[in-house]
């Protein structure tokens, strides 16, 4: 199984996203893995430290522990409460002499007001008391986020930064190492949470990105619809369209336009833009979508060529919202053990379906030109026979073709799986539902 990285990749890739530089992709920048950049973050580290702008912490994972229990138990909101900042330099170096783990925290000022404005919020600020020395570097030499994006937004001439909402208690922090490093911060927007249908903030299934998208991809979401719509969460441009393709997308954005509320990731709203981008494809695309769906088990009945599975793709095209659905479309169509829905079989056993079947399996097996327009002569025949019309009169013989009560064009069924397999499926309808006349 490929590495997260490499599935990233593959997911970007899929997507048709490239960035300009990327460790796949070199640049002026780099490195990008921030693996290969720990003496650079280690660097502007020992600059704090030497400016007394940061320190070094040796507090247990027990006793940061002890720390927050306590505090949660005076009521007091849990943050670190700063019992390394003071620590003189003998009591540092004979903590180092006895070989004791640290990690690097920042130094916040006392009681003081940090503001910024955010393009999309506003002006927003914190005062300092408010926020807890935050770890830079931890005890295995990898920075936090914290350190890490500060000097490398900086080193890589970032000027605009997008994130989650979540990080704006974090700004002034940030802000504040840019301040202690001598740089100009860039400009943050924060943007609102993605929510899932009962507003809490969607999880990210299996703890990444690549896995989330990777299941909407394997559903058969095509990557044009997924990005469609992830786009207009919390941003929309004028008017009330829902389609737009990438490079308008690119060219509409406005952060003007973003809201602040959370947005609703909801699967159905997706999937019903993915059921419009696949009835757009063209024709050839398609088919070679929903041919990659199929089950190698699904062998063709007797009758049906190979020829005519385009034609039975394409009439359920505009049955799917996804490719993932196309198995179970196609499946009555194409084999003869497929299983009926609670609804097709309470259809088969309302009283004189039984007699309604037989008759119309009589009546088209002496037909000599068998197509869509003959089986509905003889069903209609058959139904007048009976005092049957409409929905009385074609539920049935759907359930007995299909084992389903929706589905394609009726005669158009008929007339892809010929005249012997609709003849046996209505009889086999009756004997192995168990039906009595």
């Amino acid at each position: 199984m490929p590495g997260a990285e490499e599935r990233l990749r593959q997911i970007l890739e899929w997507a048709g996203l490239h960035f300009d530089e990327s460790p796949w992709t070199a640049g002026d920048y780099g490195p990008y893995r921030q693996s290969e950049r720990l003496d650079i973050y280690r660097k502007h580290a020992d600059e704090l430290l030497a400016k007394g702008l940061a320190y070094l912490c040796f507090c247990s994972q027990e006793e940061l522990a002890r720390m927050r229990a306590d505090q949660s138990a005076r009521g007091i909101d849990p943050k670190y409460d700063g019992r390394c900042r003071n620590l003189t330099r003998d009591q540092v170096q004979h903590r180092l002499d006895q070989g004791q783990s640290y990690v690097i925290r920042q130094m916040l000022p006392r009681n003081r007001t940090v503001g910024f404005l955010d393009a999309i919020r506003g002006e927003i600020s914190f005062n300092t008391r408010e926020l807890d020395d935050q770890i830079l570097i931890k005890s295995d030499g990898f920075p936090t986020y914290h350190l890490a994006h500060v000097v490398d937004d900086h080193l890589m001439e970032i000027s605009h930064v997008l994130r989650g909402e979540e990080w704006i208690s974090s700004a002034p922090k940030h802000i504040l190492l840019f301040e202690a490093l001598g740089w100009s911060p860039p400009q943050y927007s924060h943007l609102p949470l993605i929510l899932d249908t009962n507003r809490q903030k969607l999880s990210k299934r299996s703890g990444n990105v690549s896995a989330f998208v990777e299941e909407f991809r394997d559903q058969g979401v095509l990557p044009q619809a997924l990005i469609n719509y992830i786009a207009l969460l919390g941003w929309h441009p004028e008017g009330d369209r829902e389609i737009y393709d990438f490079a308008e997308l690119v060219d509409l954005f406005d952060l003007a336009r973003v809201g602040k509320a959370g947005a609703v990731f909801d699967p159905t709203k997706l999937f019903h833009l993915n059921g419009m981008y696949i009835r757009s494809l063209p024709e050839s695309q398609y088919l070679a979508q929903a041919r990659s769906y199929m089950p190698e088990a699904y062998i063709p009945i007797s009758g049906v060529a190979e020829g005519i599975l385009d034609r039975i793709l394409l009439m359920v095209r505009d049955r799917i919202t996804r490719f993932s659905e196309i198995a179970e479309q196609v499946s009555p169509l194409i084999r003869d053990d497929f299983d009926f829905e609670y609804e097709a079989e309470q259809e088969l056993r309302r009283p004189g379906t039984s007699d309604l079947l037989l008759a119309i399996a009589a009546a088209l097996s002496g037909t000599q030109d068998f197509n869509g327009t003959a089986f509905k002569d003889a069903v209609t025949a058959a139904g007048k026979q009976h005092s049957r019309k409409g929905r009385d009169l074609w539920m049935p013989v759907r359930a007995a073709l299909t084992g389903r009560v929706h589905g394609p064009d009726l005669n158009q069924i008929a007339d892809i799986l010929g005249k012997e397999a609709s003849v046996g499926r209505l009889r086999n309808a009756v004997a192995r539902r168990g039906l009595t006349c």
